[in-house]
């Protein structure tokens, strides 16, 4: 398999692709070719202006699904390591699943 870097081959960035926020993986799938990995968003919409947002009443809606090729998620999983943060990042707060 011939495996052409990002690096040596022409990128077109498309001004229009959608740009997603996420703060939760909801749910990450491996089927031996490929990785899934589902985002999600935290909101928290009170019931009424003035209301306390709780734990309980937070919910994650999902926002995208991304689905990898095993040696792109290899590739990002790299990427990631080598972020100056990378080993340094709190965990989530109390209380939240991860």
């Amino acid at each position: 398999m011939t495996r052409i870097t990002h690096q040596k081959a022409k990128v077109v960035d498309r001004i229009d692709a959608d740009e997603i926020y996420a703060n939760q993986i909801v749910s990450f799938a491996v089927d031996g070719t490929a990785i899934a990995v589902t985002l999600g968003v935290w909101r928290a919409p009170p019931a009424k202006l003035g209301d306390t947002v709780t734990p309980e009443s937070m919910v994650v809606h999902v926002v995208a699904r991304i689905v990898l090729s095993q040696p792109a998620a290899a590739e990002l999983v790299n990427f990631i390591g080598r972020l100056p943060m990378a080993g340094q990042l709190p965990p989530p707060p109390v209380g939240r699943p991860n």
